[in-house]
């Protein structure tokens, strides 16, 4: 199981820690300006949650491509 906690977010960006199920945790910033980053990680985790924090990215990135937010 993987959880994302302690997020905080804005109307372009999103910050916060994955939790993986063996307790490690990664810390990640997503922004529409500066695209994504994860720290924290070690390159095993890191291919592990990867794919969730793009996906956090696209949707950021399509609500400001959309007009659903000001850039």
């Amino acid at each position: 199981m993987t959880d994302i906690d302690r997020v905080s977010s804005t109307e372009t960006s999103i910050t916060g820690t994955i939790t993986l199920a063996d307790g490690s945790t990664s810390e990640f910033s997503v922004n529409n300006e500066y695209g994504w980053q994860q720290w924290g990680a070690t390159t095993e985790r890191l291919g592990r949650t990867v794919g969730i924090v793009e996906a956090m990215a696209e949707a950021v990135f399509d609500m400001t491509e959309e007009g659903d937010v000001d850039a």
